[in-house]
């Protein structure tokens, strides 16, 4: 087998092979959230942190690393806008596949979200993305219109995002919403 190609161990009809792909070795890739986008693994800190990729190919895996002790790690995905699963992740590093058994030539819109908050109580909580297993050609993902992110505000220190979780009555944090257009 070629460098850097795997025969598909998944397939019992063929010998498919998909290429491993690096975050660094993609031009083509979105992320959603507030990360440190130059690590390698990917971290996705927070619920709603994710990926998004354009890809063409019969199908396409992303491999994680997901550690926890106390509360499980949860993810969702989503194919062409379309809710596809949510799913329980299990400790471990894997492939997991996203699509399989598609037409090669369209292009999909493929998003990958970590849907548990940040555990403080859990150190071992995290969700790693180590890249992706496909057969077809990643494409640029078109920047949004808008966007909206809560920012906040200068007298909260903690930020809302962390302490919206933890509000008492008549401790609501005060954020400012930030549209771009």
């Amino acid at each position: 087998t070629p460098e850097g190609l795997q025969l598909n161990p998944h397939l019992k009809w063929g010998l498919l092979t998909l290429r491993f792909y690096r975050l660094k070795e993609l031009a083509a890739y979105k992320i959603h959230g507030r990360t440190d986008e130059s690590q390698d693994p990917l971290p996705l800190f927070f619920q709603g942190s994710g990926i998004e990729v354009n890809v063409t190919g019969t199908e396409l895996w992303i491999e994680i690393e997901v550690d926890f002790d106390v509360y499980e790690m949860w993810a969702w995905t989503a194919l062409n806008g379309a809710f596809m699963s949510r799913q329980m992740l299990m400790p471990g590093t894997y492939s997991l596949c996203l699509f399989r058994g598609m037409s090669p030539e369209p292009v999909k819109n493929v998003r990958f979200f970590r849907e548990l908050q940040a555990m403080s109580e859990d150190d071992d909580c995290r969700l790693l993305v180590r890249g992706f297993r496909s057969d077809g050609e990643f494409l640029p993902v078109r920047e949004s219109s808008c966007k909206l992110e809560f920012i906040p505000a200068s007298n909260e220190p903690s930020g809302c995002l962390q302490t919206f979780g933890d509000c008492r009555e008549g401790q609501i944090p005060r954020c400012s919403a930030v549209l771009q257009v």
